[in-house]
């Protein structure tokens, strides 16, 4: 397949030939919070920008692959810096389920309970 068109192939056979690339920069590279769906949805949509802007790389297979692996590894690269960017550090905060956190929201200060708790702590600790 290393001088065979692709440009014969649906998207998801494309795909398909990709795949073992996407694999690889995932083992490279970590991005907080993706799991491998999005992995995937990503590097469809690197590799459906690629087709869209560079149809003529479809010619030849080794310089597709070429193409794929540099425009989804730049992209990657790209994400990586946004997430250990200062400016975004919300970003990279672990993501909190607000019905778990419910409770502590609803709430000023302390329930009984749980000033009760504290106080006696407070008294042992003294």
């Amino acid at each position: 397949m290393e001088n065979y068109p692709l440009n014969q192939l649906s998207f998801e056979s494309l795909y398909q030939c990709v795949k073992p690339i996407v694999f690889k920069l995932r083992r490279q590279y970590h991005i907080q919070l993706w799991e491998s769906s999005d992995w995937e949805q990503e590097a469809m949509i690197c590799l459906f920008r690629l087709i869209d802007d560079k149809p003529d790389c479809l010619r030849e297979a080794r310089l597709f692959f070429a193409c794929f692996k540099t425009k989804f590894s730049n992209y990657l690269k790209d994400v990586l810096r946004s997430q250990e960017s200062h400016k975004r550090r919300l970003n990279r905060l672990p993501y909190e389920e607000v019905s778990t956190l419910s409770h502590a929201i609803a709430q000023k200060g302390l329930a009984l309970d749980e000033k009760v708790v504290l106080f006696d702590q407070l008294d042992r600790l003294r």
